[in-house]
C-alpha cells in the first residue's frame, strides 16, 4: 500500500515555511494586536489546509491514474 507523501506540503513553491509563519503569529501575539493575530492564525491555517488538500488530491491522482495507464 502506498503512503501519502506529506513532505510535499513543505515543497510548495513560493510558500511560507511553517516556522516563519509561526514566528509571525508569535510576533503578532506579542504585539497584542488582536486583529492582526487573528488574521495571521486564520491565514496560516487556511494555507495549510489548502496545501494538505492539494497533497491528498495529487496522491490519489497518482495512485489511481497510474494504475489505469
Amino acid at each position: 500500500m502506498r503512503m501519502l507523501d506529506l513532505t510535499a506540503l513543505l515543497k510548495t513553491p513560493g510558500s511560507e515555511t511553517s516556522l516563519s509563519a509561526h514566528r509571525r503569529i508569535v510576533s503578532t501575539l506579542q504585539s497584542r494586536n488582536e486583529t492582526t493575530a487573528i488574521y495571521a492564525m486564520r491565514s496560516h491555517i487556511q494555507r495549510r489546509r489548502e496545501q494538505a488538500t492539494d497533497a491528498v488530491r495529487r496522491a490519489f491522482a497518482e495512485m489511481y491514474v497510474s494504475r489505469v495507464q
